[in-house]
């Protein structure tokens, strides 16, 4: 599986059975990515772009089980906010179960996953999670997210770059809750399920945006509704 950041909280994700396109910005409008699947955290820009998936790609944008070209995708319905979505509305986090490893993206998840949520999620192997705060979680709450799930490896998404994103958080702050000092930033990852970090470590790889194009990202307001393999990066800890 081969796993690239295109900056913000948008990834492909090339599996065996399909290419996945998870959170496409506006960034990228004139470009085209070629995906098999389209997922849709929540319809707010930066996170909505569907126009810059290319081929016939199935989309889906909101909770539920699905099976699209043998692979196995769960929505969970979750809040972009802590008041239960009244203020910035839903936002769906994507299990996607691809190469017999789950992966899962948060979107923009703004509070702490309730027993329920982590039930619904279940285990997961390789997690991407906003850590740059301002209508999302921030390097704090993330942490405790990942302590809750427990993923082996995970990506951090969602911070400022030197190229865009300056109101959000950095990811140094994330980085300084996992107790991970100097992380070599990737191009991409490729990971494979005999490659994961043992049960009981988490692994942490910062990706390099790919080919992020001009303007940052405008800030959501207030509103409803060089290839590396996982190991070793040297950023990995034992869970306690």
């Amino acid at each position: 599986m081969e796993i690239v950041w295109h900056g913000h909280s948008f990834f492909r994700v090339r599996a065996r059975e399909a290419t996945i396109v998870i959170d496409p910005h506006a960034r990228h409008r004139g470009a085209r990515i070629t995906a098999d699947i389209g997922l849709i955290s929540h319809d707010h820009p930066g996170h909505n772009a569907r126009e810059v998936i290319g081929g016939t790609p199935r989309i889906l944008s909101g909770p539920g089980e699905y099976d699209v070209t043998n692979v196995a995708i769960v929505g969970v319905q979750t809040a972009h906010d802590v008041e239960q979505g009244r203020r910035r509305g839903r936002n769906t986090v994507w299990l996607v179960t691809a190469e017999e490893m789950r992966v899962c993206h948060l979107g923009d998840l703004g509070h702490q996953l309730s027993s329920s949520d982590l039930d619904a999620i279940g285990a997961v192997d390789i997690l991407m999670t906003p850590v740059g705060g301002h209508n999302a979680l921030d390097g704090r709450g993330a942490a405790e997210v990942v302590r809750a799930l427990e993923p082996r490896v995970v990506i951090p998404m969602h911070f400022a770059e030197a190229n865009g994103d300056l109101f959000l958080g950095p990811v140094e702050s994330f980085l300084r809750e996992q107790g991970v000092i100097g992380a070599t930033r990737q191009a991409r990852v490729n990971v494979t399920r005999s490659s994961l970090p043992p049960a009981g470590e988490t692994q942490v790889v910062v990706l390099e945006p790919r080919k992020p194009e001009a303007g940052p990202i405008t800030p959501e307001r207030d509103r409803p509704a060089g290839a590396a393999s996982v190991r070793p990066l040297g950023a990995s800890r034992s869970r306690q």
